[in-house]
């Protein structure tokens, strides 16, 4: 994965990874190093949006939304495989996944 971000390999369905781009290792070490030098502000930057995320879910939820959460955690809770702890997953943020009072995302997804 870090080589793809990096732009040395393209995966492609049904072919696998195609190198793209020979680089020296030199190259690719410095390539590394910039991105780790990067990651706090990523860091921080996630923080910020992801509390912002979380007021504006609480803010929109619906009466059921609380329920289904609860349900969804229970199952996931009980052990279940990968693929079905994705379809629990994805399943309880589904009302977060419509826009809710937001024009501007509803014109988006439209």
């Amino acid at each position: 994965m870090a080589q793809e971000v990096l732009g040395i390999v393209d995966v492609r369905h049904g072919e696998g990874a195609v190198v793209l781009r020979p680089r020296s290792e030199q190259q690719v070490l410095a390539a590394l190093r910039a991105r780790q030098r990067r990651l706090p502000e990523i860091v921080e930057a996630r923080e910020a949006l992801e509390v912002k995320l979380a007021e504006l879910a609480a803010r929109r939820r619906s009466e059921e939304d609380p329920a289904r959460i609860d349900d969804a955690l229970a199952y996931m809770g009980a052990g279940c495989g990968t693929e079905a702890w994705a379809r629990s997953a994805t399943s309880a943020s589904t009302p977060r996944s419509r826009p809710r009072r937001s024009a501007y995302l509803a014109s988006e997804r439209a």
